[in-house]
């Protein structure tokens, strides 16, 4: 079993402090992201997993294992990096019998389980080739056949598809995918690419500053960010000043230069008990919005804005719009093509309360 528990990992590297206080459970067979900027500590988070850096403090389970001080070869770990780090002077089958021979497996059960892995990871008949007779995708690959190999309990990957063209980097998500699920080995990979992060997860660990904001699966991580970090940092948003004038119900009210805005999309727990006038942040995603050129029916759920068109760019699938609001703000909305609103002309964007998200100040 590959359930791997992280508990309260704290680093630092002389007066810096890289992870504080990191703590989050990883189930067997779940492929999760750390997700955040560069220095946010998750390729340290990974390399203390690898045994690359022992944590200040705090503690690695991998099972009813603690491996917190092992050393990486007794940790039963496979891992890809981002340059792949293949061999060049090996053929592919030298490269990925590589941690077998280092274990001293049998040659028979050698070549058994290179064949087996090169033809699971799609590279039949390339066994004799070198990794510069082969793509980026293939020599990925390679890596992935390698760490696999072994038969890990546990696969991390830091950042691998970040060397690789912007097409080939996409066909390379599904195919991760779908090879996680056909394994079915426990996978922890670093990305600093949202978009990555959210095709390839079953969940999302977003940092920032060694710190985790918020652990949840892409679709709630996307609809529901705890944190302003998380809701800047995860898609396209746009986020006004506001001041926050009490909870009712399901909903919560905030005053902005737009208006009174009603927002359904909020976490009570940091609302409860705080004073009216507190400054605050509404977000409303930009595909949340709807723009035409008459007012719509005022309804109680629905938060209306006017403003004037003062960009708009056509994007194939869409229309691109930057509306300038009455209260000042600069709002970006996203359209069909089927809605064309002209530049310079007086329109009406507007959100449902329920995508209207309310958060406190970080």
């Amino acid at each position: 079993m590959a359930r791997v528990i992280l508990d309260s990992l704290k680093k630092t590297y002389g007066s810096n402090l890289i992870l504080n206080n990191i703590s989050t459970v990883i189930e067997d067979g779940e492929l999760v992201s750390l997700l955040g900027p560069s220095g946010c500590g998750k390729t340290t988070t990974l390399r203390c997993i690898a045994g690359f850096e022992i944590p200040d403090s705090g503690t690695i389970t991998i099972g009813d294992t603690d491996i917190t001080t092992m050393q990486p070869e007794q940790r039963d770990i496979g891992m890809v990096f981002q340059n792949y780090a293949l061999f060049p002077h090996m053929t592919v089958f030298d490269n990925v019998a590589f941690g077998l021979r280092m274990r001293k497996v049998p040659r028979e059960e050698i070549a058994k389980r290179v064949r087996h892995i090169m033809k699971v990871v799609g590279l039949e008949g390339f066994e004799k080739r070198y990794p510069r007779m082969l793509s980026g995708g293939q020599q990925q690959r390679v890596a992935i056949a390698r760490a696999l190999v072994i038969q890990p309990r546990l696969l991390l990957l830091d950042e691998p598809l970040a060397n690789l063209d912007a097409k080939l980097r996409e066909e390379m998500r599904f195919y991760l995918k779908k090879l996680q699920k056909e394994v079915g080995i426990t996978m922890i990979y670093v990305t600093h690419d949202q978009s990555e992060a959210l095709v390839l997860s079953d969940r999302i660990v977003v940092m920032f500053n060694g710190r985790i904001h918020q652990s949840a699966a892409p679709e709630e991580l996307y609809r529901h960010p705890a944190t302003l970090n998380v809701a800047n940092f995860i898609g396209l948003i746009n986020v006004f000043d506001a001041s926050f004038r009490g909870l009712d119900g399901d909903g919560a009210f905030a005053e902005s230069a737009c208006g009174l805005l009603r927002c359904e999309n909020f976490m009570p727990e940091h609302f409860r008990g705080m004073a009216d006038g507190t400054a605050v942040k509404v977000g409303i995603r930009p595909e949340s919005l709807t723009i035409s050129s008459f007012c719509p029916e005022s309804l109680p759920g629905l938060n209306v804005i006017s403003g004037t068109v003062k960009e708009k760019v056509y994007i194939g699938n869409m229309f691109d719009y930057r509306v300038a609001t009455s209260g000042g703000e600069l709002v970006r909305v996203q359209a069909s093509p089927s809605v064309d609103i002209p530049m310079g002309s007086s329109c009406w964007i507007s959100a449902g309360a329920v995508d209207t998200l309310l958060l406190p100040l970080e």
